[in-house]
């Protein structure tokens, strides 16, 4: 079997350690950053380079955490972008200090979907073994092909040989799972962080009503044929309303610009909450509807990430899980009545848990 060390400098490592060292004067890091040296650092080190806004909601929530507690408890916060950790790498192996924490970016990469995600986590844990090191809510989801299985075991073992590493799994099925993969690990079950994220409902826009907003995912994770989805267009229009597309992705990339994040983001929100209705596949189509107090139809993706967050929302009536071969139009008719409000205080249980954890070091269960 190949060893951890090989397989990272396959994947992660296209320079020599020399090259790396050649990049330290091109780094993308600035010590403008440094504003107290004396004092315990966090470390965000891989904040989303691409245009999703679900990615971009989790890391405003993140930040809007991380600012609070940081302060709380006596760190300085640092946040860099995901694209920076090969060439700022050296520079990080140089000033982390042992009693800085490492926090890696939430959402759904643990596996082989997006296994350049991953390969830069891994490389986290191994190269800062001396670290505290915390994984922000994620999901865990491997393929059946023998290459997933072969990253999956690669992957717990990279975990499994870190002695101080915490993870915060998002819903129900990624905490079993990560439980019996990394059982050398802390685990914990808690909310996807766009849960708690800063937004207010006076934000919102007045109800257009028979608005009826699409939100649909076009990639690997689509649950439904664009034919599908015109066939519901067609209903709605036939039942009276205005159906107009929207989605979570663009062509931004915020990284560590957290303040034009927000802006996108609260913009998204402001949207959904003009539509009486929202339908989509998309996890944070679903989260960020539910922020804005609309009703939505939530339709599931291949794997168990939708439904699982799902689970967190459904005592909201407005928010209705698509089991399939449902009739949607009875769904429609049954949601024009119902209203609801977002209530951030449900889950600041599980918020305040995960700082007591993270800076004050618990680790029971």
């Amino acid at each position: 079997m190949v060893s951890v060390k090989n397989y990272l400098k396959k994947n992660m490592y296209p320079w020599t350690k020399a090259k790396i060292k050649s990049l330290n004067k091109k780094r993308t890091a600035s010590t403008e950053q440094l504003k107290n040296d004396n004092r315990p650092k966090v470390y965000l080190l891989d904040l989303p380079g691409h245009g999703n806004l679900g990615d971009e909601a989790i890391a405003v929530s993140e930040y809007a955490f991380l600012e609070k507690y940081c302060r709380n408890y006596g760190y300085d916060l640092l946040l860099f972008n995901v694209a920076e950790f090969i060439p700022n790498l050296y520079w990080y192996k140089k000033n982390i200090k042992k009693n800085d924490i490492i926090l890696c970016h939430g959402g759904g990469n643990i596996g082989d979907e997006y296994d350049f995600f991953e390969d830069v986590r891994r490389t986290i844990i191994h190269e800062f073994k001396d670290n505290r090191i915390i994984i922000f809510p994620q999901t865990y989801y491997f393929n059946t092909t023998e290459d997933a299985k072969k990253s999956e075991l690669f992957g717990q073992k990279i975990y499994n040989q870190h002695k101080d590493l915490t993870i915060f799994a998002r819903e129900k099925y990624s905490y079993e799972k990560m439980k019996k993969i990394f059982n050398k690990c802390n685990v914990y079950l808690t909310p996807d962080m766009v849960l708690n994220y800063p937004y207010s409902a006076e934000m919102n826009s007045l109800k257009d009503h028979k608005r009826v907003l699409f939100c649909m995912r076009d990639d690997v994770e689509a649950s439904l044929s664009e034919a599908e989805i015109k066939e519901l267009e067609i209903n709605l229009t036939k039942k009276g309303y205005t159906v107009k597309y929207t989605d979570t992705a663009t062509d931004n990339a915020f990284g560590s610009d957290i303040e034009g994040a927000k802006k996108a983001v609260d913009a998204k929100i402001k949207e959904f909450s003009s539509a009486e209705l929202v339908l989509t596949d998309r996890l944070h189509g679903m989260v960020l509807t539910s922020l804005s107090g609309t009703n939505c139809i939530v339709f599931t993706n291949y794997n168990y990430k939708v439904k699982g967050v799902y689970n967190w929302l459904k005592d909201y009536k407005g928010i209705h899980f698509y089991k399939g071969k449902e009739d949607i139009s009875a769904i429609i008719d049954s949601l024009e009545n119902e209203t609801y409000t977002y209530d951030h205080g449900k889950y600041s249980e599980y918020f305040e848990k995960m700082a007591e954890i993270i800076f004050g070091q618990n680790t029971s269960n």
